[in-house]
């Protein structure tokens, strides 16, 4: 039997996007010691929604990986929800969006700017300083994001034009499997209404704590998964049969990377607040 690679390369580079995917945010967490950048709402949508994606993928008898990753999702999903609790109980520090300076702070009623130092005799960071960090952080995570991507292609050129330089015309036969289960199809569903729920409550946050707290990262890396996992999909098959069964998950990747791609833009849009959020915590713990 002939091993398809195209389809193993672009499973590949949706695996490695997902495997990695809720490092940034454990991280970020840890370094702020609060999960509070995350909506719980939102966290605990996806949990379910993790969970009936394992059992539907189980039950569809779906590519192993599928399986072995939507268990992953799951463990990852409780590691979010434990860290929110544990810094909770044992942390409490998140700063407020823009926190109002105190009186003990700055005399004669005089309140800090962003170009006013922080400390007497040493000069504040530039207003382009916060701005210039995020584009290299996009940046950054892009070209990682990229480097990812551009594998999977190179490995499905490869495929395609490796015979003689004409790539292979014979359409993708139709994969062997259980065929329709309505069971995997309604866990599939429900899995997929949850992914697509999971974002409002973290956009609506977003407004209030101006994306302080979460991972760029996350969602650069979520949309970077989505696109490759619905490739590799229709890279697998274009039988119509095969697609319907595949419905589900389609919906829910392709409709996550629209709700995703407004998040980002949460990010470009809030950044000049974020660095005014960053400006007043630190001159908030330096009076201290």
């Amino acid at each position: 039997m002939k091993i398809n690679s195209s389809e193993i390369s672009g499973q590949a580079s949706s695996d490695a996007c997902w495997v990695i995917v809720y490092t940034p945010q454990l991280k970020e967490n840890y370094d702020r010691k609060s999960g509070d950048g995350l909506s719980l709402a939102f966290v605990v949508i996806w949990l379910a929604g993790d969970f009936l994606n394992l059992i539907g993928a189980w039950r569809q008898e779906l590519l192993w990986t599928m399986i072995i990753l939507a268990g992953y999702y799951t463990l990852c999903d409780v590691a979010l929800i434990a860290q929110y609790y544990y810094y909770r109980k044992h942390h409490d520090f998140y700063h407020p969006a823009l926190p109002a300076p105190s009186s003990s702070s700055h005399t004669n009623n005089e309140q800090a700017t962003e170009s006013t130092p922080l400390i007497p005799g040493k000069p504040a960071s530039s207003p382009t300083s916060a701005p210039r960090s995020l584009r290299m952080e996009i940046l950054r995570y892009v070209f990682a994001a990229l480097v990812v991507l551009l594998t999977g292609v190179a490995a499905w050129a490869v495929e395609q034009y490796g015979n003689g330089g004409q790539p292979d015309s014979r359409p993708p036969s139709k994969p062997e499997g259980p065929g329709w289960r309505w069971d995997a199809q309604v866990y599939g569903w429900l899995s997929a209404a949850l992914y697509l729920a999971s974002r409002v409550p973290q956009i609506f946050k977003n407004r209030q704590t101006k994306c302080e707290g979460l991972s760029l990262a996350l969602f650069l890396f979520a949309v970077a998964g989505n696109v490759t996992y619905v490739a590799s999909i229709v890279i697998k098959s274009t039988d119509e049969e095969y697609l319907t069964e595949s419905a589900s998950w389609l919906v829910g990747s392709l409709g996550t990377i629209v709700l995703d791609f407004i998040v980002l833009g949460q990010f470009v849009a809030y950044r000049e607040e974020r660095q005014a959020i960053a400006v007043a915590a630190d001159t908030a713990e330096r009076a201290a």
